[in-house]
């Protein structure tokens, strides 16, 4: 049994070495969807009906989720 849901597929890459892209992308979506990786190159998924946003509000909500992680991740 498939079982699909709506959402939207990341793709993230890292050339600074100190910012992680598999644990940014993982933190970032953990409370929307999932994502990791590896250092430098990441994937992910963030479910439409865990984001709370409307056509460009999406990116929006994303960019600040993504924002907080490098915040997190850049400070350690």
């Amino acid at each position: 049994m498939l079982f699909f849901t709506k959402g939207y597929k990341f793709s993230v890459r890292s050339e600074i070495e100190k910012l992680d892209a598999g644990l940014i992308t993982a933190s970032a979506l953990s409370t929307v969807g999932n994502g990791g990786g590896h250092n430098s190159m990441a994937g992910g998924f963030a479910r439409e009906d865990k984001l709370s946003c409307v056509d460009e509000d999406c990116e929006k909500a994303v960019r600040m989720l993504f924002g907080e992680s490098i915040e997190i991740f850049s400070a350690s």
